[in-house]
Formats: C-alpha cells, structure tokens, sequence
C-alpha cells in the first residue's frame, strides 16, 4: 500500500483527485506539438487582427509622416516667395500697356547695352526706361522681388566683387509686370529674351524680332530661365518638390534643381533628349506640369 502511494506521488506521474486530471509538485511536462497547435487554431482571429490593425495602423502613420514632410517642405518654399499669385496678376493688369512687343524690344537691346550680360539694378532700371510707353504702375513689388533676389546668393547669380546681376534675371523680374493676351505670347517673349542673350548659342541683339524667334536655344539656358522663374516667385512651390534618396523608415524630401525641372518636363512632353528648343518647346517645358510656370500647367488662359 505505502508502495503504490508512493508511486502516485512520483513527480511528474497523473493523479486524479475527485474526478479532475492534475499533475504532482514535480517538474511541468513538456507542451506537445499538438496542444500548440491547438493554440494557434484558438487564437487564429486574435492573431489574424492583431497583425491586420498593427500593419495598417503603421501604413497609416508612414503615409501621415510622408505628408508632413512633404507639407513642411512645400511651407518653407512658399515663405521664400516674395509675391503671392494675386500680387503677380494685380501688377500685369495694372500694367496694361507694358506688352509682349515691349519686352522683346528690351531684350534685344541688352547684347549692346550691356556686352557683359550683366547690369546693376539701377542700370537697368535707368535702361528699361526709354522702351516704357508708360512707367510701370507697382514698381515696389517688382523691388520687393528683386530684394528677395539679393538675399539669397544662390538665387541672385551675384559676382563676388560686384552689384552687377545676370540681365535675363533682371528681365524675368521685369517679367512680372508684363501683360500678355495668352500663355503663348508670353513663352515666346521668354524665347526672344534667351535667343536675344547669348541663350541661341551667338548671341547678339542686331537682328529683327522674327530672326530671334526663330532661333534654337541651348537647353542649359532654359534650365537657367527656369531657375530665374522660380527665384522671382513664378513657379508654384509644389512643383519645386522632389523625392529625396531615402525613403525608409520615411520618405524624404528635397528642393528639385532647375536642371531636374527641364529633364522632368522634356519627359513628359515625350521630346527627344537633344531636342532643338524652339518657342514651341519651350511652350511645352514651361507650361508642363512638372515646370508649370505663372501656375499655367498647359492651359491657355488668359496670361
């Protein structure tokens, strides 16, 4: 008797006390394969959610994070500008009589003006005044800008040892007050102004207007004109937003570079990559939807 007993204490050895299976005060048995997958097939749907909520919840949050990112960047671009949309449009209207033909005049006049390329703010100023039929209505926006332009050194294309600026900056300031009928007009002022300034491979300002629209420009100078747009607040800020290299745990964000715009725009216009930049190709780089400039992004409204 006292044997048995003793064999029914043994650690690890099953006893039943009044009908209920329980185990003595030796070491625990070892969990069979079959009573974990028990546990699984118990516990499917909690561990099924659980891991459904936790990746969407973490897709949610990346996404949200990737946003702000984008968002933050976006902000600090647009607080750089100098003139907001509406103040670009109020100077055109208010300067009615400052048109495509006006703009093209000046910009052939610059070659001989100013053999260097380059010209201070007053110079140019006192320059752009016998071509004016009228003085420009808002000039301290245009200043505004401009000031904006010389804060910033790499947007101001300054020499160090002088206050002389690029002249096709100071026409794309002067830009900003000239009215057009249609996005049309306005590129192809732009054209004569980079094929008027060295922007055509010769240069020169001698030869007639039509001359000079039919002249091909380099694509580097309208990577050029592209970055003067966007220094003098005529290129939506989202569109200055590229995808950084790193993109886990979250997406990163960067300033695109003029160059980047060009490339993205020829892109998308399916041109040739050597393509000859006409006034017709600069329409579509400029009014693409990767440049959009004056918030144009191929529509033909009113300029």
């Amino acid at each position: 008797m006292r044997t048995a007993l003793r064999l029914l204490t043994a650690p690890g050895v099953r006893t039943r006390v009044r009908g209920r299976r329980t185990f003595s005060s030796g070491p625990a048995a070892a969990e069979t394969p079959q009573e974990s997958e028990n546990f699984f097939q118990r516990n499917r749907w909690t561990i099924f959610l659980t891991g459904a909520f936790g990746s969407i919840g973490g897709y949610v949050y990346r996404q949200s994070t990737n946003t702000a990112n984008h968002t933050t960047l976006t902000a600090e671009i647009e607080g750089r500008a100098a003139l907001v949309p509406s103040e670009i449009r109020d100077l055109r209207l208010a300067n009615g009589l400052f048109g495509r033909e006006t703009f093209e005049s000046i910009s052939r006049s610059l070659v001989v003006a100013f053999p260097g390329g380059r010209a201070t703010y007053d110079e140019f100023g006192a320059h752009i005044q016998g071509y004016l039929d009228a003085p420009l209505v808002g000039r301290h926006l245009i200043d505004r800008a401009f000031l904006a332009c010389v804060s910033n050194p790499a947007a101001a294309a300054k020499t160090a040892d002088s206050d002389a600026l690029d002249v096709r900056l100071l026409m794309t300031l002067l830009s900003l007050a000239m009215r057009t009928d249609t996005v049309e007009d306005r590129t192809t002022a732009m054209h004569c102004l980079l094929a008027s300034t060295g922007g055509g491979g010769g240069g020169g300002g001698g030869g007639g207007g039509e001359a000079r629209h039919e002249v091909a420009v380099e694509r580097s100078a309208v990577a050029e004109l592209v970055g003067f747009l966007r220094d003098t607040s005529q290129v939506p800020p989202e569109k200055l937003v590229r995808e950084g290299d790193e993109k886990y745990p979250f997406q990163t964000y960067r300033e695109a570079t003029p160059a980047e715009l060009v490339e993205k725009a020829v892109t998308e216009a399916k041109l040739p990559a050597d393509v000859e930049v006409t006034p017709e190709v600069l329409k579509e780089i400029l009014v693409s939807r990767a440049v959009c400039a004056w918030g144009s992004c191929a529509s033909r409204r009113r300029s």
